[in-house]
């Protein structure tokens, strides 16, 4: 495992110092404002993308692990599914194709125009093509593609963006062709890499079956999209685009610590599904490792904690500055709210228990939609953030009391909630920090003592151990040396 979450950590660091470069790029040319309208942009075509695709990814994804029992049996499932995928984009288009613009006067007061949301559609079809193909890298355990494509993605999307803002366009339409060019382009690759494994023949038989393995995930995603969607819109509406893109910008840095989130995930998700095909519960060499993944994202988020202040002031401008402010907070949400689904959603995954998704996602739901109607008009954004992170907690509880049988070792768990506390304690000492009147030299040496200080607490405690952080270290080392 470790060399895969490596080849996901460098290419994926890559595609960090990326963001990093480009942003002072796209903040000194677009505007708050901008972004919030690229915000919209996303989170309507992502949206209306996953509702139509009726959660069939999923279930291509599982029905590939049995692929060995009949290669041709799953390569018809595979085209039936993308068949079916592409026919209901096509159908969803040419249904709401009529009303884009009563939704653009309704939901989005008309801060954004019915071509943008037409453009949307598109672009969020193309994505959500893009990474069916793509996470079939994931699931063969081929790190090397999948991290190749997504950097090839990354890079191309900025060369393009930066072009347009520079020379041609000159404002958010830039970021909007940009993505449109490059999921077609890279959508025509992952497909070519991937044709071995399809078969031009429908089966409805297929359909039926994908259909009834993945309405709960696709009930399941609906839900988290429609959640991400509502919030941002409803904030479009009392405070307007002006924070609801400054709350883009914060998730950006809230996107850094997903990215080293999915590079542990995908290098531990095929060694999981590899390794238990035939145990009904998680062995302790699984267990372990699973606790490691979280301390060491754990590190990762407190880490952007720390130093997401100086990272802001750096890479932005002063119509930006307030961000700082959010980041903390939206980097503990993105972690709090990972570590659980990791090992829940591979557990039912595995055991085709996809329907015990609906009562995490009916809970997520209804707690952060309630949260939102009575926190944003009130705090704005401070309310949205609370509202993530109060419902994030309130469905990671219920899924550790359906994992009881998972964390079952005292020690272990005594490891697990107490790297949690501490982050919690970091970020206030951090939010302290930020306040302070103080050169900006002084805060980074206060903020370096207090990371060595974390580090040693975590050591002293034994939540990780140095000898074993040493052990990774060095093979590290060797694997970059080989590469």
């Amino acid at each position: 495992m470790l060399k895969e979450t490596y080849l996901y950590l460098i290419f994926n660091i890559i595609a960090v110092l990326l963001g990093f470069l480009t942003l002072p790029i796209f903040t000194h040319y677009l505007s708050p404002e901008e972004f919030g309208i690229i915000a919209i942009f996303y989170l309507f075509g992502n949206f209306l993308a996953a509702f139509l695709s009726f959660g069939l990814m999923n279930a291509t994804y599982r029905f590939f692990y049995e692929r060995n029992e009949d290669l041709e049996k799953f390569k018809v499932i595979n085209f039936t599914n993308i068949f079916f995928i592409i026919f209901f984009f096509v159908i969803g288009y040419l249904i709401i194709s009529n009303f884009f613009d009563i939704i653009s006067y309704y939901i989005f007061d008309n801060k954004v125009d019915s071509q943008i949301l037409k453009l949307s559609f598109l672009a969020g079809c193309l994505l959500r093509l893009y990474l069916y193909f793509l996470n079939f890298f994931i699931y063969q355990g081929n790190a090397k593609l999948y991290s190749a494509s997504e950097i090839t993605y990354k890079i191309l999307t900025a060369i393009i963006s930066i072009f347009f803002l520079i020379f041609l366009i000159h404002d958010f339409y830039a970021l909007i062709y940009s993505s449109i060019i490059t999921s077609i382009l890279m959508l025509v690759t992952v497909f070519f890499l991937n044709r071995k494994l399809i078969k031009f023949k429908v089966s409805l038989k297929a359909f039926k079956n994908s259909i009834i393995f993945s309405y709960p995930s696709s009930i399941n995603e609906v839900q988290g999209q429609f959640q991400n969607s509502f919030d941002k819109v409803y904030l479009n509406k009392f405070s307007g685009l002006y924070d609801l893109g400054l709350l883009e910008i914060a998730n950006k840095f809230g996107n850094l610590t997903k990215i080293f989130i999915n590079s542990f995930a995908n290098a531990w998700i095929p060694r999981f599904m590899n390794e238990n095909k035939n145990e009904s519960n998680f062995n302790e060499k699984l267990y372990g490792q699973y606790i490691e993944v979280v301390v060491l994202i754990n590190l990762i988020s407190v880490f952007f904690t720390v130093y997401s202040e100086e990272v802001i002031i750096l890479l932005t401008n002063e119509d930006f500055y307030f961000v700082k402010y959010y980041v903390p907070l939206i980097l503990f949400y993105v972690y709090i709210g990972n570590i659980f689904n990791l090992i829940f959603k591979l557990q039912i995954f595995k055991n085709k228990k996809m329907y015990l998704q609906i009562p995490v996602s009916f809970i997520t739901f209804i707690t952060n939609i309630t949260l939102n109607i009575l926190l944003i008009p009130i705090y704005g954004t401070w309310g949205l953030i609370a509202a993530l992170i109060i419902s994030s907690v309130v469905s990671n509880l219920f899924m550790f009391f359906r994992l009881k049988d998972f964390f079952n070792n005292k020690q272990m768990n005594n490891k697990f909630f107490l790297q949690i506390i501490l982050y919690i304690i970091i970020i206030f000492i951090v939010y302290y920090i930020i306040y302070l009147d103080i050169d900006m030299v002084l805060k980074i040496l206060l903020k370096t003592l207090l990371l060595l200080g974390y580090f040693f607490v975590i050591v002293m405690f034994g939540i990780i151990n140095l000898k074993r952080v040493l052990q990774l270290v060095n093979q590290s080392i060797k694997i970059l040396i080989k590469k």
